[in-house]
């Protein structure tokens, strides 16, 4: 055990390399910001009138950015409100800015989770909670979300700001990390619904709701609800179509069904077992002492299983790595092996002796497929931690707020 000076100083010295490589990687990087020209293309056809879901922001984002062929617009209308101002920055000042809101969040969302934890009864050392900030900068999804100027830190913040809320019966900030999850509907809705399930907390749900309806408005107000509603679905629709969403790319039980059974699910077809088994979890869960804790970590582990991810989305659900902290050791073991395992993938191969990765590493398109076979066996762990949880008692001295 580590004296409590000791412990000090390995926590600041931890919490200062973090927040280092975060401003190393946000504020000094000329990484190539693959994913991001999307995200700004979409802010310009806002600033200009045109509907995300029109057939002309392909066009326009083509035109602007010598793109061919680019992706139809898949998120919901609530990024109104996110990419409109984006839209109005040069794009290098905008992926700077971009980056660093994202390395900012990703920074205060793990301290405010970490924090949460001894207030709820869950003691933990100083440097544990130096040490979750450290592991989720350094994950390996996190340089490349932020290289690529992609979204899932949102995710990784709707999920800390979601377990914290319920933790500690904070409304506010349970409603914060419901719309932020919301941005990406295939986590937020199971997220969701299983608040639906738990005494209490139809206020925090109510003011997500609200705040995501007003997000949305102005999108609805300048190009009309319906329209609105019927290209978003034709868009989600093509989702599946586009090389990059493939099942082999996935990471979950989607990469299951597709490797072994040769059978291609959707993320439209799997969210709705994730929404059945978030609150299937919630309903068995809400009568325990450590329920609510208990839930949120249930919430997330079934989403890491369950929701077809990208490899670079593996950040979000770093959030079990310290809630695991609450259970006894049979989850920790399960959660913190799925969690290893997504720390650096390519070595999971290197230790099994497989043969090699192509030259590029872990995320180019080649690759891809590998990576996501790994990581579906952490999120194949983080299930048997949630069945753990649902199956085990609480540990002693574990309570809820």
């Amino acid at each position: 055990m580590l004296s409590r000076d000791a412990g000090r100083l390995a926590a600041i010295a931890m919490t200062t390399l973090a927040l280092a490589y975060l401003v190393v990687k946000s504020a000094f990087s000329h990484d190539d910001p693959s994913e991001f020209p999307m995200f700004w293309g979409v802010g310009r056809a806002m600033a200009e009138g045109i509907s995300p879901y029109s057939p002309r922001t392909p066009l326009l984002i083509g035109t602007l950015l010598s793109i061919e062929d680019p992706a139809p617009w898949f998120y919901p209308p609530q990024w109104f409100v996110i990419l409109r101002p984006i839209g109005l920055l040069p794009m290098d000042r905008a992926i700077e800015v971009w980056r660093a809101i994202n390395a900012l969040l990703l920074a205060i969302a793990a301290m405010a989770l970490s924090r949460a934890l001894p207030r709820a009864g869950i003691m933990l050392p100083e440097w544990a909670m130096a040490l979750f900030l450290l592991f989720a900068t350094f994950i390996q999804a996190t340089p490349a979300t932020l290289a690529m100027g992609q979204s899932s830190l949102l995710i990784f913040a709707g999920y800390c700001f979601y377990a914290r809320g319920l933790i500690l019966s904070e409304r506010a900030t349970l409603a914060l990390g419901v719309f932020l999850l919301l941005l990406k509907p295939h986590f937020g809705v199971a997220a969701a619904m299983a608040l639906v399930l738990v005494p209490g907390c139809g206020g925090a749900l109510f003011i997500a709701v609200l705040a995501t309806g007003a997000a949305a408005l102005p999108q609805f107000v300048l190009h009309g609800f319906a329209p609105t509603i019927v290209d978003f679905i034709g868009n989600i629709r093509a989702y599946g179509g586009q090389a990059p969403n493939a099942p082999i790319y996935m990471n979950g039980l989607s990469q299951i069904l597709s490797r072994f059974l040769h059978v291609g699910a959707s993320g439209i077809v799997l969210l709705p077992l994730c929404v059945a088994a978030s609150m299937g979890a919630a309903l068995a869960l809400r009568a325990r002492v450590d329920g609510r804790g208990a839930i949120a970590f249930a919430v997330i582990a079934l989403a890491m299983f369950f929701v077809p991810t990208h490899p670079y989305d593996i950040i979000a659900f770093a959030p079990l790595a310290i809630l695991a902290m609450a259970f006894d050791w049979p989850v920790r073991a399960a959660t913190w092996l799925s969690m290893a395992i997504c720390l650096r993938p390519r070595l999971v191969w290197d230790f099994l002796s497989l043969p090699a990765l192509r030259p590029g590493g872990d995320t180019t398109p080649q690759n891809i497929p590998l990576t996501a076979l790994i990581l579906t066996v952490a999120c194949t762990l983080a299930l048997i931690a949630a069945a753990l949880v649902l199956l085990r008692p609480p540990v002693s001295g574990a309570r809820a707020r």
